[in-house]
């Protein structure tokens, strides 16, 4: 359930459309990975569990890694259960596994494997090992944000069919909810037949309740050759918890309404209003290098033409290669029982696609 913007695809027109959906997700991705402006000196410290000491910033601790920036060699990574300690004078926000947030500085705990969070007077003392979000609170614009940017790219000699699959996402961080833009584009093309095109943009805010529940607004834009849908515009809310939040595993499920408009090939465009659940799954580990699977299920019921599902499933397997660049396998199944049908001929109620792709993480 990620992301939005206003991109329709006709047929006839597909190769320049997604060269089009290219252009804009580039430009948008350049520009807010371009570089921040030079910072004042680093002066966090963080002490690992073998005794060395490493100064720079903390920029974020996230899915059991610690991010952390060095005038020396850069940016490196941090597993979480091999920091010792941390200290910076900076303003955090901190997250515990069972929800709860705190807000303040950071400095070691009495104990071993303790961390101090520091507001004003006041002082709370936590493990570390309870702690799975560390964030920088009034930081700068480009501190807040992450994502990630990739390139899938197949050519089969015996038909001469080449696939390429470009995709992103950048989310920013605020003291109390997250925003997030996504895109994917798909194209197939066949020597002796039509292009088939896939493309989608999407925006999604996350309010941030107290123990780990959140309310979400999203809204999306899509389009589906394979499915014979000529564009679709969706707005929805809901709300819904992370059940499951440590330093490996996130689990969590959120229920609401979506609306949505949309065209089929020749047929009449209609509205809809359909409910939302969707659950998530996580799981990421650092042996050697970082290993992430995740998966997303939705299930989107019509209310108006009832009977009618929709059901979309994406997976995802990543594995860290070298500096910030990575492997992922990617696979996305969508269903509607009841498209729209093309007169005299069977509908299409399903599409599946698999890639490998070669991403960078910013």
């Amino acid at each position: 359930m990620r992301r939005s913007c206003g991109l329709g695809f006709q047929r006839g027109s597909s190769r320049a459309s997604l060269l089009g959906a290219i252009a804009f997700a580039l430009t948008a991705l350049g520009f807010v990975s371009l570089p921040a402006p030079l910072a004042a000196q680093r002066t966090d410290v963080v002490i690992l569990r073998n005794g060395d000491h490493i100064t720079g910033e903390v920029e974020e601790l996230a899915r059991g890694r610690l991010r952390f920036n060095t005038d020396d060699v850069g940016r490196i990574f941090v597993e979480w259960e091999q920091a010792g300690s941390v200290t910076s004078d900076r303003f955090f926000e901190v997250e515990l596994e069972d929800g709860e947030r705190l807000f303040g500085s950071l400095a070691p705990g009495t104990e071993e494997g303790e961390l101090q969070v520091t507001q004003d007077a006041a002082s709370r003392t936590v493990e570390m090992m309870r702690v799975v979000g560390i964030n920088p609170i009034g930081g700068s614009f480009w501190s807040r944000l992450d994502g990630f940017i990739e390139l899938a790219f197949t050519f089969a000699k015996a038909n001469k069919a080449t696939t390429y699959t470009f995709r992103g996402d950048t989310d920013y961080r605020a003291q109390n909810g997250i925003t997030g833009l996504s895109f994917e584009s798909y194209l197939q093309s066949q020597e002796s037949a039509d292009a088939t095109t896939r493309n989608n943009i999407a925006l999604e805010h996350e309010r941030l309740l107290p123990k780990r529940w959140s309310l979400i607004g999203y809204t999306q834009v899509e389009q589906n050759e394979q499915l014979d849908l000529e564009i679709r515009g969706s707005l929805g809310a809901g709300g819904g918890r992370m059940w499951l939040q440590t330093n490996t595993l996130n689990l969590g499920t959120w229920a609401g309404l979506l609306a949505n408009r949309e065209r089929f090939s020749e047929a009449d465009a209609t509205t809809n209003l359909e409910f939302l659940a969707v659950m998530r799954f996580e799981w990421f580990t650092f042996t050697g290098n970082e290993t992430d699977l995740s998966s997303n299920l939705t299930i989107l019921p019509n209310l108006t033409d009832w009977g009618r599902v929709r059901l979309n499933f994406d997976t995802r397997f990543e594995r860290d290669l070298f500096l910030d660049f990575y492997l992922s396998l990617n696979g996305r199944y969508q269903l509607d029982t009841r498209p729209a049908a093309i007169e005299g001929e069977d509908p299409n109620k399903s599409d599946f696609s698999f890639d490998i792709a070669l991403g960078w993480d910013f």
